[in-house]
């Protein structure tokens, strides 16, 4: 009777073995299972005559054959990968709209320039002049779709942010009830069934490429998720939903929010962590500067347009019309104070935006580029070539304001003239050697200074009294008054009333050169060879040109495209490695499952023998007893 306790015994373990082994089988193919073996223990042996008998077997457990280790890396290189794979996809977009020859700035910059050089060998051509204004047309609207486009990019970006809030929403809500199945269907020490602990685990690695996560795995099986850096998105059963906000300070920015917090800061990793560098690293940076770029061109334009005169001799009008800095109060300032802020120094124009404390003594500036910290304590203050005032109010402890110098430059870029008349080309004062000089000196064409100088245009008279002094006298006067006097060094500047000159050569005393009203200047191109020259300055912080500074932009773009390419390629490639190793340690090999289901009905088989011979057994005595 032993041995038929034995076998059934036995029966009932292979049994279970390959119901656990079928199972494999029936799930070779179904996402997140992992593969389970029938952990086969013996009896616990009997004690009988003396000794000890063993006493058959049973199932111990139906063990899940998973590596946490694995598991975990696997989603921590989820989240990377996926980060990575979004912000590499999305700047790619952004590289290919730079660097575009039908999108790129370049090409329309540089058929501005050639028109205002074509300009330059007829400056009384009307239709020369109407060239110039076609084209600084098209190089409005090349900077303001440049901006219209990493608008719709920023608005793509807004709406994917939506998308997944919704999915991590979804997933946690699931893993809440899941949590609670796990719970409830938990039998006395027998632990949580491993097809819910497989679901489990689904989840949370479908979770990891939405957001980076850390997941902890409680006594009961059940799991707490915690996203970033400490958002408790699933605690047991129950799941914090996020939602979309919009930022208190930029309306067309879309945050992520839970309990009325902006978490922005605690996002990292998965699409979502993707989605936000993206927009922080890349879209930000392009539109400021591409908002300074357009800022910088349009200034210097404007300035060096103010110097010349049009074809009815008039002043130079504005040419473009330029953005002015943003600046905000941070809506939950005790007061009502405002600031204001214009443009000083565009050249001194950084692309970056600026952060503005009042802490009851004095004003913190910080640049929020690289950290870099100013402090005043009383308004205007001048930095990077923005100037901040007081506009109205008293600010108090506490508040803080926002600059934003550059970031819509690009949109808000338009032209300010109408006809090209009104180009001013020619210089509004010329430069004219008296016949009757005996030196070799020669005077070059003069340089507006000061354009708003009221004596600009007024006659004024440079007479050297010897080979190496002058005095600069003003003829509307009997006799001339002098108004300055100098030494002469060959080359060096003569200035008065706003323009500037220089003589080159030997002077004789008695020398004169006039500097007066460029009287019917329809065929003058001074000002617009300064005009042309602007292109190849280096105004962009002093260190680059117009179309440098592009290219500059263009490269920084591409090269950040490149490195997240890279470093996706690398995280792709580890990620790889991860899942064959799980796969290795909890994918169903049916080869392998083949191998070990013969076995185990060899074993149900061979049991099954032993209750036939037990039974035989069992009647041959019967049999001997009843005779």
């Amino acid at each position: 009777m032993d041995s038929m306790k034995i076998a059934v015994s036995g029966l009932n373990s292979f049994n279970r073995a390959i119901a656990t082994t079928t199972h494999n089988i029936a799930n070779a193919y179904t996402e997140g299972y992992t593969r389970q073996r029938a952990d086969i223990q013996s009896n616990y042996p009997q004690h009988k005559d003396g000794i000890f008998m063993g006493s058959g077997s049973h199932v111990e457990n139906i063990q899940r054959l998973a590596d946490k280790f694995t598991i975990e890396q696997i989603r921590t290189l989820n989240a990377e990968q996926e980060r990575l794979n979004t912000f590499s996809d999305l700047s790619s977009r952004i590289d290919g709209l730079l660097a575009e020859d039908n999108a790129s700035l370049t090409p329309a910059m540089q058929a501005f320039f050639n028109a205002i050089e074509q300009l330059n060998t007829d400056p009384s051509s009307v239709q020369n002049r109407d060239v110039v204004m076609s084209e600084a047309r098209l190089l409005t609207d090349r900077f303001n779709t440049l901006d219209q486009q990493v608008s719709m990019e920023y608005n793509d970006v807004n709406g994917r942010i939506g998308t997944e809030i919704k999915e991590i929403n979804s997933i946690a809500k699931n893993l809440a009830e899941l949590n609670t199945s796990i719970m409830n269907s938990q039998g006395s020490g027998s632990g949580a069934p491993p097809d819910l602990l497989d679901q489990r685990d689904l989840l949370l690695e479908q979770l990891s490429k939405h957001v980076s996560i850390n997941a902890m795995v409680q006594d009961n099986d059940m799991v707490n998720v915690y996203a970033g850096n400490g958002i408790g998105l699933v605690i047991g059963g129950t799941a914090k939903q996020l939602h979309g906000i919009t930022d208190e300070n930029d309306a067309t920015k879309l945050d992520v929010g839970v309990d009325g917090m902006n978490i922005n800061k605690n996002i990292q990793g998965g699409r979502l962590g993707g989605l936000m560098d993206f927009r922080r690293e890349m879209l930000n940076p392009t539109r400021r500067e591409l908002g300074r770029l357009a800022t910088v061109f349009a200034s210097n334009f404007n300035a060096q347009h103010a110097k010349g005169i049009d074809l009815k001799s008039n002043p130079g009008a504005q040419f473009f019309n330029i953005d002015t800095p943003a600046i905000l109060a941070d809506p939950h300032n005790s007061s009502n104070a405002a600031l204001n802020a214009k443009i000083v120094d565009a050249n001194a124009l950084t692309s970056s935006d600026y952060q503005i404390d009042y802490d009851g003594s004095q004003y913190t500036i910080r640049r929020l580029s690289d950290d870099q910290v100013t402090t005043t304590a009383a308004l205007p203050v001048s930095l990077d070539g923005v100037e901040v005032t007081l506009n109205s109010g008293s600010p108090v402890t506490g508040d803080r304001f926002y600059l934003q110098p550059t970031r819509y430059g690009a949109r808000n870029l338009s032209l300010a003239i109408n006809n090209g008349k009104e180009i001013a080309a020619a210089s509004p004062i010329r430069s004219i050697a008296n016949l009757g000089n005996i030196g070799e000196a020669t005077i070059s064409p003069p340089q507006v200074t000061d354009a708003a100088n009221p004596n600009l245009t007024k006659t004024a008279i440079v007479e050297f009294t010897s080979s190496s002094t002058y005095e600069i006298k003003d003829p509307s006067t009997s006799p001339p008054t002098v108004m300055s006097t100098g030494s002469y060094s060959p080359g060096g500047d003569i200035s008065a009333n706003g323009w500037s000159a220089q003589i080159d050569g030997l002077p004789e005393a008695g020398d004169r050169f006039t500097i007066e009203f460029n009287q019917s200047a329809t065929a003058d191109n001074s000002n617009g060879l300064l005009l042309s020259g602007l292109q190849f300055q280096k105004h962009v912080e002093g260190n680059s040109t117009y179309q440098e500074s592009y290219s500059n932009l263009i490269n920084q773009v591409g090269s950040t495209t490149r490195q997240a390419q890279i470093a996706r390629d690398s995280k792709t490639t580890l990620l790889d490695q991860a899942i064959a190793t799980r796969d290795a340690i909890s994918g169903v090999n049916l080869d392998e499952e083949a191998v070990n289901l013969t076995q185990y009905k060899q074993a149900y088989e061979a049991a099954a023998k032993v209750i036939v011979a037990s039974k035989e057994m069992f009647q041959t005595i019967l049999n001997a007893i009843n005779r």
